[in-house]
């Protein structure tokens, strides 16, 4: 572990994936604000929205884990 912690290509990866992940959650927050507030929504809209943001995820994690294991 020690050996990663010195790599600069290493930590670098690591930064710019936790950036971007910080840029899709706040997109995340983004839509489901617009939707709920901007909008007018209702509950089950807005649980709609954050559905088809989860599920086509979930599927696709699944089905490319299975394609890159074999």
């Amino acid at each position: 572990m020690g050996g990663l912690l010195k790599n600069k290509g290493f930590i670098t990866l690591m930064l710019a994936q936790l950036i971007s992940s910080i840029g899709d959650w706040l997109s995340v927050i983004a839509i489901i604000t617009m939707v709920g507030l901007k909008w007018e929504a209702s509950p089950m809209e807005v649980s709609f929205i954050i559905l088809c943001l989860a599920v086509p995820m979930a599927l696709l994690d699944h089905s490319l884990e299975r394609l890159l294991t074999g």
